[in-house]
């Protein structure tokens, strides 16, 4: 066996650690990784917005898919796909996706 060579176990524990790379990769993107907007700190909130965001405990991710800004009377829809939305309770741009301890069930 020349110096160059590589052994079966060797190959295996390479090709084994590969894939669990490429499958972590895809799993992050089947979990919204780049399609979702990152509403979590965008740039320009004023110190009111980040005040409101704080009190009102915002989060990027809702835990509770029932919970999210989307579903929220509040929500204001953003103008463009895979973009951040408004909100009525001065929290700045909001994920579609987040939520806050405000939610309030759009009727209907």
């Amino acid at each position: 066996m020349s110096s160059s060579s590589i052994s079966r176990r060797s190959f295996l524990g390479r090709s084994v650690v590969g894939l669990a790379v490429v499958g972590s990769g895809a799993l992050v993107g089947a979990c919204g990784g780049d399609d979702a907007p990152n509403c979590a700190t965008p740039a320009g909130l004023t110190a009111a917005q980040q005040g409101m965001r704080t009190s009102l405990a915002y989060q990027d991710r809702a835990a509770d898919a029932n919970k999210q800004c989307v579903k929220c009377n509040f929500y204001q829809a953003a103008q463009a796909a895979n973009a951040c939305g408004g909100c009525q309770l001065n929290l700045g741009p909001v994920s579609p996706l987040g939520t806050c301890n405000s939610f309030a069930p759009k009727a209907g």
